[in-house]
């Protein structure tokens, strides 16, 4: 009997340790949480408090042969090479000298730069496409250009101010005198093949950095100023931001 109650209470000592090793062990339970962040994205024009349009004002209406930048070198550079084979034209056909009126207009360059400033935000990554509505504007040659700088504190920008982000001008151009002809098929085989769109990628490198800030500039180029009747002219940009189809 002594024996018997002795086993009994070995096991029930081993029952207890066991027991007090079990207990050490955590219990464990999981539960999923799901949270979907839909994808976002916004543009808007932030239009200068300065500011008299792209293309002169009242007091200082275009009235001279030319080509007119809005904004400086940067513009400049970029539709002079556009323009490149149809202002040569223009020059060995005594058309145009291809004049350029880069500080026409009353507001000038510097502080006060002759731009309209748009800004884009997003969570996504987002293609940014640049069009124009031209159903009331000139039969001239006009290139509107979408630009930006990381690297300046005027704006909260992107890249580089020298890059063409997007482009877009005016084609089917068509003169009354057949002599300007070739020059406005230069014009328009250019501007056919200009890249109008360009990707922000806000869901990795730009990730908490908008909104950002881009500046739409403008160049108009008349070879002739009688070429054009006297009026005014009005041309609708549109910038359109939409999700990038290769997410």
């Amino acid at each position: 009997m002594k024996k018997l109650l002795v086993v009994v209470l070995a096991m029930l000592l081993v029952a207890g340790f066991s027991a007090v090793g079990l207990a050490a062990s955590p219990a464990v339970a999981e539960v999923i949480v799901n949270v979907t962040v839909e994808p976002y994205y916004d543009v808007w024009f932030d239009t200068p408090d300065i500011y008299k349009g792209l293309f002169g004002n009242e007091n200082t209406p275009i009235g001279q042969p030319g080509i007119y930048i809005s904004d400086g070198n940067t513009t400049r550079n970029s539709v002079l090479d556009i323009w490149d084979s149809a202002i040569a034209y223009a020059e060995n056909n005594g058309i145009s000298s291809g004049e350029v009126y880069e500080a026409y207009f009353e507001e000038g360059q510097g502080a006060s730069p002759q731009v309209e400033l748009f800004k884009v935000d997003a969570n996504t990554t987002v293609d940014v496409t640049l069009s124009a509505d031209f159903t009331g504007w000139m039969d001239a040659p006009t290139i509107f250009r979408v630009s930006s700088d990381q690297d300046t504190d005027q704006i909260n920008g992107y890249g580089d101010w020298a890059t063409d982000l997007a482009l877009v001008g005016n084609t089917g151009l068509t003169a009354n005198n057949p002599l300007y002809q070739p020059l406005l098929d230069e014009h328009n085989t250019a501007a056919a093949g200009l890249d109008d769109t360009f990707t922000l990628d806000f869901a990795d490198e730009l990730l908490c950095y908008g909104p950002i800030d881009f500046h739409l500039n403008g160049a108009l180029w008349m070879p002739k100023v009688s070429q054009v009747a006297a009026g005014d002219y009005e041309a609708i940009v549109i910038v359109t931001v939409a999700a990038s189809p290769s997410i």
